[in-house]
């Protein structure tokens, strides 16, 4: 995946574009994101020398219309097209993953359960195209798409009808010379049998990092092809020689169909990928071309209707808002008279204090403010607004708040009824001799190495790991037991388990090891 060059487009159709995927043999591919519903595409368009060409025009409609008339699950869904504008192009589901090619080059040959269940979904995808009378003529190790789900067949760019041969030029060979039939390459002659061919030609890629010409470049293959034919590599699994021996036949009578292929690599029927059904590494690289495909497209911007400076896909184009401006506070105000808030601060003026109005469920007090003069009587409910006068003050302070004095108690624990403690009463808590604050008291929970081994055994039960951490808290928990006086029932139970669970594991693999030894 690569950034947008200055001479790309910025939106084909109804899609933003926001990187590059790749460039294929009619054109270049394009991260998109669907202005509507905010879809990831993947667009293909036709290359500008191309757009002249009415017969690549037409094999570009044909291309539109076999995708459309397919449907699997095994293969990237159309999403929009329009094969006659100026610039022909098609949109189809993205898919983040790497292709086959990419991952036998990268991280060496699959193993043989991968093949099988890649053979498995591929041969149904193959099947669907089948199905429809279209042969994909172009099946590759790059035109198969890994992912976490399951692979994708993509890339219908030479798709034909099987009576629509007069489509392709005297003498010209579409595909990939790699992966293709015999009768390809020295007829021009395709059919389905061709791609069950070239389905077989992947999974001998997949296994082996080799196609069925051997390794080499694309000439030396082509000639290894015409003059000695496929041939099994000897990497290949037990378990599909067979199978992919009966692909290769030159007699394309005898070789078997798209559904023959998925049925006898299935090992059940209708399975599906699992989730654990590539390598980890595989994985871990889909997840890293996902997280590039969202970095890149929140990176990308969104153009505005003027044509100005775009924004991260997604945010709000708007003007940033003003800090509120805070309002002065009004000087007091007769009641009569409607107070205003004024937009230009006043004068400096004493500050005045106004009593707060008692509420309804307080019985009002008839006595002065406490920053009034005691002469002056407190405003009713009638009149609340009522400015004081700031003289020096003489009221009465404030009355402070009795506080009745609280003799520490003991908090109720496991059925202990509260009881005062001694004056000369202390706990040793962490060290011998501190006193508790406040009077408290440690409740059963405050053994945490107790609690912690206890819980770390029981989750040891399925997690083993865990079990050699789970018995050293447990004895720490029990010397803590000792010293607090709490936790010690969460102590030992966590070192009963944890050992004994520790033994019996132990006693397990040394069963096991022995007898695979013998």
């Amino acid at each position: 995946m690569e950034p947008l060059a200055s001479g790309d487009p910025a939106r084909i159709g109804p899609f933003r574009l926001v990187a590059r995927l790749g460039r294929g043999g009619m054109g270049r591919v394009y991260l998109g994101r669907a202005e509507s519903t905010g879809r990831a595409v993947a667009v293909k368009t036709i290359h500008g020398e191309l757009v002249a060409d009415a017969e690549f025009r037409t094999r570009f409609s044909h291309e539109v219309a076999a995708a459309r008339r397919v449907r699997d699950e095994y293969i990237a869904e159309v999403v929009d097209a329009d094969p006659d504008g100026p610039t022909p192009w098609l949109a189809t589901a993205y898919v983040p993953g790497i292709s086959v090619e990419d991952a036998v080059r990268r991280f060496g040959p699959l193993p043989a359960d991968s093949v099988r269940i890649l053979g498995v979904c591929v041969a149904r995808a193959v099947a669907a195209i089948h199905g429809v009378g279209l042969v994909h003529r172009d099946l590759k190790p790059g035109n198969v798409l890994l992912t976490a789900t399951g692979p994708k067949v993509i890339d219908f760019g030479i798709a034909r009808g099987v009576a629509e041969a007069g489509l392709t030029r005297t003498g010209m060979v579409s595909g990939s010379p790699p992966y293709m039939a015999p009768e390809q390459l020295t007829h021009g002659a395709f059919g389905p049998p061709s791609d069950v061919f070239s389905l077989a030609a992947i999974l001998h890629y997949a296994a082996t990092a080799a196609g069925p010409y051997g390794r080499g470049g694309a000439q030396e293959q082509y000639a290894r092809a015409l003059a000695v034919g496929p041939l099994l590599d000897a990497a290949l699994p037990n378990t599909l020689a067979e199978l992919i021996g009966r692909c290769f036949l030159t007699d394309t009578a005898a070789r078997p169909s798209a559904v023959e292929v998925a049925r006898a690599l299935e090992a059940h029927p209708a399975e599906r990928p699992t989730p654990g059904w590539l390598p980890s590494a595989v994985v871990s690289d889909i997840l890293a071309q996902a997280t590039d495909a969202l970095n890149k497209d929140s990176a990308g911007g969104v153009p505005t209707p003027d044509g100005h400076a775009s924004m991260p896909y997604g945010a709000v184009n708007t003007p940033p808002r003003p800090a509120p401006m805070r309002q002065p506070m009004p000087p007091p105000q007769a009641p009569q008279q409607q107070q205003q808030a004024p937009l230009i601060p006043p004068p400096v003026q004493p500050r005045v204090q106004t009593p707060a109005q008692p509420t309804p469920a307080q019985p009002r007090v008839n006595t002065p403010p406490p920053f009034a003069p005691p002469s002056t009587p407190r405003p009713n409910s009638s009149y609340p607004n009522a400015p004081y006068a700031n003289p020096p003050y003489t009221g009465t302070p404030p009355r402070p708040i009795p506080q009745t004095p609280r003799s520490p108690q003991r908090y109720p624990a496991q059925g202990v009824p509260a009881q005062p403690y001694p004056p000369q009463a202390q706990f040793q808590y962490g060290q011998t001799g501190a006193p508790l604050p406040y009077g408290y008291r440690p409740s059963a929970t405050d053994n945490g190495m107790a609690v912690t081994a206890l819980v770390l055994a029981l989750v040891g039960i399925f997690v083993p790991c865990l079990l050699p951490i789970a018995l050293p808290f447990g004895f720490i928990g029990l010397s803590k037991a000792r010293t607090i006086g709490v936790g010690r029932g969460q102590a030992m139970a966590g070192t009963i388990i944890s050992g004994l669970l520790l033994t019996g594991w132990i006693v397990l693999i040394l069963t096991i090891a022995s007898a695979s030894s013998n």
